[in-house]
């Protein structure tokens, strides 16, 4: 009877392991795609800022700031034909006020001076924002991501702050 005994417990203990072990290998899976698709460029901006990005975009730079008001920076470039991606972004310069918040992006993530963008000569750039309905537009700290292309380079920047 003691042979029983340890061979029910045996398989119970197996079964009651692959219960427990089937959904947690379930969540490791779907964290490990979450995880593979949130490392692409496109999906990111996609889910995070509703925009489309192109899908070519390859990460050359990247930094930014620790903690939950983080901050940050990267530097993308771009297969040619993806130009179109921001056949709507604005061509003209970026105003005085806007500069201000760029550079007050690039300082804070301490940003080098070689990996900065010409904020003077950008070709194309956007600004999105989603508090800015709820903070002052002198306020540099909302959530804010800007958008610069560069045509000839074919290169992009994203600066984000982060609150």
């Amino acid at each position: 009877m003691q042979k029983r005994t340890k061979r029910i417990l045996g398989i119970v203990a197996a079964a009651v392991a692959i219960v427990l072990l089937i959904p947690a290998l379930g969540i490791g899976i779907d964290f490990l795609k979450s995880a593979i698709r949130d490392s692409k460029p496109a999906n990111y901006y996609l889910d995070t800022w509703r925009i489309e990005f192109p899908k070519s975009a390859k990460e050359t730079y990247s930094c930014k700031t620790d903690g939950r008001d983080w901050w940050g920076y990267n530097i993308y470039t771009i297969e040619p034909e993806d130009d179109a991606a921001f056949a709507d972004y604005a061509t003209d310069p970026i105003e005085p006020k806007e500069l201000k918040k760029m550079t007050a992006i690039l300082d804070r993530v301490q940003v080098p001076e070689e990996q900065r963008p010409n904020l003077e000569q950008v070709d194309q750039w956007k600004h999105f924002g989603e508090n800015e309905s709820l903070v002052s537009a002198e306020d540099i700290y909302m959530d804010n991501l800007y958008v610069l292309y560069d045509r000839q380079s074919h290169t992009v920047y994203t600066l984000i702050s982060h609150r």
